[in-house]
């Protein structure tokens, strides 16, 4: 996850991220205070798992989940509040990598100093100093402050968030404008934009190679099952869901795993 369109930059100054204003839609960043987290709600004639991974039999995943970006009401997901969001699964796809084309923003580093700027009349603006690393989508950039501190914001400007502080180093994250899913110290995070809300959503085993978010309420990861003495690895598919969710066939997967390194340049 690295440079133009790469994973996240170093921490913004809180005086800089005040001038940027709070999360999308005007909703203020609550529980954001580092390392704070809570845990959403359960939705409805659904059953929360707690614990380890479910490692369920591999089954076609039923097409009661939503889409990303669907409706509850009349407001797009990636505006719904933290307990409306939660209401139902709904699939998450990670947002791509910008066009070149000249109409939209660009984000660039220049010595640890991310900037915006916008392409068609040319202007621009500090993002960030102390910027580490950054990953541009299409509609949400993520970006690392000092190595420690994570922040996501709109690819307009509009809004510029912070998600978390860690002492352990980001090792992958994953998000569009609804989440921001990613892993630190072991542990997978879920970050909802909309609420500026902070979850720790699930532990992984040392074997466990990468992640990726499957909905707002499931993960599945790549984890070391046989090591040869010439130095073979064979991994399997593993998969966790708050709610119990049977775990898709190895070929939903295997496509779903394609796409986000193909978006992600992984």
């Amino acid at each position: 996850m690295k440079s133009i369109a790469k994973l996240l930059g170093a921490l913004l100054p809180l005086c800089l991220l005040a001038a940027c204003g709070a999360g999308p839609g005007g909703s203020s960043v609550s529980g954001s205070a580092p390392g704070s987290v809570s845990h959403p709600p359960t939705p409805p004639s659904s059953t929360t798992q707690s614990g380890a991974s479910s490692e369920a039999e591999s089954a076609t995943q039923g097409s009661s989940m939503e889409t990303s970006g669907s409706v509850s009401g009349e407001l797009p997901a990636s505006e719904l509040g933290y307990e409306a969001y939660y209401s139902e699964e709904r699939e998450f796809w990670p947002d791509s990598q910008p066009t070149d084309d000249p109409n939209v923003w660009s984000f660039f580093d220049a010595d640890g100093t991310l900037y915006w700027h916008n392409n068609l009349i040319g202007n621009g603006s500090l993002v960030a100093n102390n910027v580490t690393d950054y990953l541009v989508g299409s509609e949400v950039v993520t970006y690392i402050v000092g190595g420690t501190q994570l922040y996501a914001t709109a690819i307009d400007n509009s809004w510029n968030q912070f998600v978390h502080e860690s002492q352990l180093p980001f090792e992958r994250v994953v998000s569009n404008a609804e989440l921001v899913f990613f892993l630190a110290g072991g542990i997978v995070y879920r970050h909802h934009v909309e609420s500026g809300i902070t979850d720790a959503f699930h532990a992984l085993d040392a074997t466990a190679l990468n992640f990726m978010p499957y909905s707002n309420f499931s993960i599945f990861w790549e984890e070391i099952v046989r090591e040869t003495e010439v130095g073979q690895t064979f991994t399997d598919f593993r998969w966790y869901s708050e709610l119990g969710t049977p775990m898709p066939t190895p070929q939903e997967l295997m496509t779903r795993w394609g796409v986000f390194l193909k978006e992600n340049n992984a």
